[in-house]
């Protein structure tokens, strides 16, 4: 009786670590950061949505001036192109063709582009602060590559939050009903600003 408790209990201790190891091997990479995160750059001056074109270049210059609003960069780490809202259309030097896997291209942009993110703001207690324009532009990034956008610095204040809303490329085809869509996010927080600009 004795050895067959014993045999249970090993069996079970067995289970718990294996499945630790597991675990473990499933978590995201890079410093326990999620596979599409984004992340503190720099302060500077923030865009202006309403004084954006209907098309950009996405040049690489505007994170320089000087300013006390926030730049984080949004990164795509994961094996699919997503895609998310921006207030202008990207061209010129700061997109390239990225092909999907069933075959259809898209204008991905590259890596470092500068873009007026379409993002939505959170007070602590779960409101919704209005901010930014009605309409948007869709916009893709290829696996790999990252992105710069601005956020005026109220928008992480007071324990505020803000996201971004994406979608994988192999989602783009299909079309759902009663608003079942899926939803992904990726957040950053007010309260890491003090200890990511360090």
């Amino acid at each position: 009786m004795a050895s067959s408790m014993t045999k249970v209990i090993l069996i079970v201790i067995g289970s718990c670590i294996l499945a630790g190891l597991s675990f473990a091997q499933s978590k995201p990479p890079a410093e326990g950061w999620p596979i599409i995160h984004i992340s503190f750059e720099k302060f500077g001056k923030a865009i202006d949505p309403l004084a954006e074109h209907l098309s950009e270049a996405g040049e690489s210059l505007r994170s320089k001036e000087k300013g006390k609003d926030v730049w984080l960069r949004f990164r795509n780490n994961s094996k699919f192109a997503i895609s998310f809202a921006t207030d202008s259309m990207y061209a010129g030097k700061r997109v390239s063709i990225y092909q999907m896997p069933d075959g259809s291209k898209v204008l991905s942009l590259v890596d470092g582009a500068e873009v007026s993110m379409h993002y939505h703001v959170e007070e602590k207690d779960g409101g919704w602060v209005p901010y930014g324009l009605d309409n948007s532009f869709t916009s893709w990034l290829a696996p790999g590559r990252s992105v710069l956008f601005s956020v005026r610095r109220e928008h992480l204040s007071n324990g505020r939050l803000i996201y971004v809303d994406f979608n994988y490329d192999w989602e783009k085809a299909d079309i759902y009903s009663n608003n079942l869509a899926p939803v992904h996010r990726s957040e950053y927080y007010g309260y890491r600003l003090e200890q990511d600009a360090k």
